[in-house]
């Protein structure tokens, strides 16, 4: 069934507001993301993207809100993110994804909430505050408003059902082809996930790097300002 975004939201903010965001409470608003970390494919696959999303230059690992905030104004890092997140869906026989259906736009929302909310805090050994977790739901609403709006998740899907198809193996997850096996599956995943992690990467080190010239000429501009 098809969840209301903008109450999703409040839902998860008045968690976060009252203290009460445990990783049960918010795991139920996030149904089905409760279920599926049972399997150890889904958590291995959103492991590799989240890695590839916290990975620097100098092959250190680091995150914070205002890379989010770059990450939310940036329609291509997004789209490397939601490709190595529509992939790993793909490649999991128990997950029935149909992007065309509401409730699967929906699985988009969740999913990048439990990353951004449970899985990269985890991943850098840090706690995010009240604040933060306020700020990362509201992007995080803002990045699932932009993939809609854009379009761009449909066509990504697109792409993803081609890897598929060349390979024969459409009945992954086209509606009305024969089901394929678990490992034809993870082979398509296998192949084509190190190229998005390492467009995923670039893309984040990208804005980080123009985050970073921007400082860099507005201070000397500032400088220049005060002789």
């Amino acid at each position: 069934m098809a969840t209301d975004i903008t109450a999703l939201q409040s839902s998860i903010l008045a968690l976060i507001q009252n203290g009460s965001d445990s990783i049960d409470a918010l795991g139920q608003l996030l149904s089905p993301i409760s279920e599926y970390i049972t399997n150890q494919q889904f958590v291995s696959g959103l492991n590799q993207v989240v890695t590839a999303v916290l990975q620097n230059r100098d092959g250190g690992s680091s995150f914070d809100v205002e890379d989010l905030k770059l990450l939310s104004t940036d329609l291509g890092a997004i789209s490397s993110v939601l490709s190595g997140i529509l992939i790993m869906f793909g490649s999991i026989p128990s997950i029935q994804f149909n992007f065309n259906s509401t409730a699967c736009q929906d699985l988009i929302f969740k999913v990048f909430a439990y990353i951004f909310l449970m899985v990269i805090p985890q991943q850098i050994g840090s706690t995010w505050s009240v604040a933060d977790k306020t700020t990362v739901v509201q992007l995080t609403f803002t990045i699932y408003q932009l993939i809609i709006s854009s379009g761009v998740a449909e066509e990504l899907w697109l792409d993803i059902e081609a890897y598929f198809i060349k390979k024969g193996w459409c009945g992954c997850i086209c509606k009305g082809a024969t089901v394929t096996t678990a490992s034809a599956r993870m082979a398509v995943f296998n192949k084509n996930i190190p190229k998005i992690k390492i467009e995923i990467s670039s893309n984040m080190n990208r804005i980080k790097d123009f985050n970073r010239l921007k400082s860099t000429i507005k201070s000397l501009e500032a400088k220049m300002d005060t002789k």
